[in-house]
């Protein structure tokens, strides 16, 4: 029969490599009811840390795609406002060009009354 010592030892050399069914460990036989036992209750306890792990391993991911997200939130919100000010920037330009259309407009016109007043003085209509 072992000792307690020894079962104690063969779960902490289980826990450190649990590649084997530590129940049907050999020599161990009529402690195999607490060895299955405790072999569950450890698998438990490791999915639960697994889980765990997962789960905050998840929750950073998603905290860093919403930091990303609004980063990019943010950069768009300041090409909509570029975006803006180009548009803006344009309307100011169409009007200064419309202005010196304007402007060409009336030099032909003058350029025209000039014309007109000058044949005129010539005696024509």
């Amino acid at each position: 029969m072992k000792t307690r010592e020894e079962v104690e030892a063969l779960k902490k050399i289980w826990q450190n490599d649990p590649i084997w069914d530590i129940e049907h460990t050999e020599g161990f036989e009529e402690y195999a009811p607490e060895l299955l036992a405790f072999s569950n209750d450890m698998h438990s306890k490791w999915r639960k840390e697994s889980a765990r792990r997962l789960a905050k391993s998840f929750n950073g991911q998603v905290g860093k795609i919403k930091k990303e997200l609004f980063q990019l939130d943010n950069e768009v919100g300041y090409a909509h406002s570029e975006l803006e000010l180009a548009s803006l920037e344009i309307a100011r330009l169409n009007v200064r060009a419309l202005l010196l259309v304007a402007e060409q407009l009336a030099d032909i016109q003058d350029a025209i009354e000039d014309h007109t007043a000058y044949i005129k003085c010539l005696g024509g209509e």
